[in-house]
C-alpha cells in the first residue's frame, strides 16, 4: 500500500484523488453502484455477502470439507463461482496483525484469494478488522449481528457472515461518498467544509453518521488512488498475449 501524503493540503488532495479513481473504476453513474462482495475470509468458515446493482442481499458462506491446505482450495472455487456469475467490487477484512496465532494460516488464505481477484481483474477495497465493529457501533464480535438486525432489520446467521455483510455495507457507502463527492465537483479547499457541514448528505449517504464519515475517508484517502491495481493486466493476461505474438510471427 502506498504511504499517505504528509499535510493536511496533500491529504485532502490526495482524498480527491482516491475518489476519481473510485468512480472510474465502479463506473461513473452516481445512482447506481456495482455489484459489491463483502469477504470475511478464514480457513474455518468463510463469510460472503454480495450486494447486486438491485440492492438484492445474498448471504453465503463457504465451509471447506477438507484438512490443511486444502481447505484453501475449496474457500477459492466458492469465491470463484461467484466471480463467474458476477463482477463486484471486493471488500475484504484486512489481516489482523497484532493476532498471536493463525496470522500464517490467515495469510496463505488471503494471498490465495488476492490473486485470484488480481486474476479476475476485480477492484479491491481492504477494510481493517476494527472498523467492523466500529461501523455498527458493536462492543464485541458476537453483537454486530444484534446491531444488523437492529439497524438494518436483517437477520444474519453467523458472525462470519455478519462482517460480510458490513464489509459490503462500507464499500457500498465509499463508492456512493466518492460519486457524490465528484457529482459536486469538491475542491481541495472545500473538503473539509464539505465534510463537515454534510454537502454528501443525499439519498443513501443521508443516515450516515459522523464517526463513519470519518472511517470513509480514511479508507479512500489510504486505498482510493490504487485500487486500479487490480484492473490492470494480469500477469496471466500478458503472458497469453506475448504467447500470440510469438505464434503470429512464426
Amino acid at each position: 500500500m502506498r504511504n499517505r501524503p504528509k499535510g493536511v493540503v496533500a491529504q485532502r488532495s490526495h482524498f480527491l484523488e482516491g475518489c476519481k479513481h473510485i468512480v472510474s473504476v465502479v463506473g461513473a453513474a452516481c445512482d447506481s453502484p456495482p455489484d459489491i462482495l463483502g469477504v470475511d475470509p478464514a480457513r474455518g468458515t468463510t463469510g460472503l455477502c454480495l450486494r447486486t446493482t438491485k440492492d438484492k442481499i445474498i448471504l453465503k458462506k463457504i465451509t471447506p470439507k477438507f484438512k490443511g491446505f486444502s481447505k484453501v482450495i475449496d474457500v477459492e472455487k466458492g469465491v470463484r463461482k461467484i466471480l463467474n456469475n458476477y463482477n463486484p467490487l471486493i471488500a475484504i477484512e484486512g489481516y489482523a496483525m497484532n493476532a498471536r496465532f493463525g496470522r500464517e494460516l490467515a495469510g496463505e488464505l488471503g494471498g490465495v484469494l488476492r490473486r485470484l481477484f488480481f486474476f479476475k481483474k476485480r477492484p479491491m477495497l481492504v477494510v481493517a478488522p476494527l472498523s467492523l465493529k466500529a461501523w455498527v457501533k458493536a462492543k464485541s464480535k458476537d453483537q454486530v449481528m444484534m446491531e444488523i438486525l437492529d439497524r438494518y432489520g436483517l437477520k444474519i446467521p453467523s458472525n462470519d457472515i455478519a462482517d460480510a455483510f458490513v464489509l459490503q455495507e462500507i464499500a457500498h457507502k465509499a463508492v456512493l461518498l466518492s460519486k457524490q463527492v465528484v457529482k459536486d465537483k469538491v475542491s481541495a479547499d472545500d473538503v473539509r467544509l464539505y465534510l463537515k457541514d454534510g454537502g454528501y448528505k443525499k439519498g443513501e449517504l443521508k443516515s450516515l453518521y459522523r464517526y463513519q464519515e470519518g472511517s470513509l475517508y480514511r479508507l479512500i484517502l489510504a486505498q482510493g488512488t490504487w485500487i486500479e491495481f487490480y484492473n490492470r493486466n494480469s500477469p496471466e493476461e500478458d503472458y497469453e498475449k506475448e504467447k500470440e505474438n510469438k505464434s503470429s510471427k512464426a
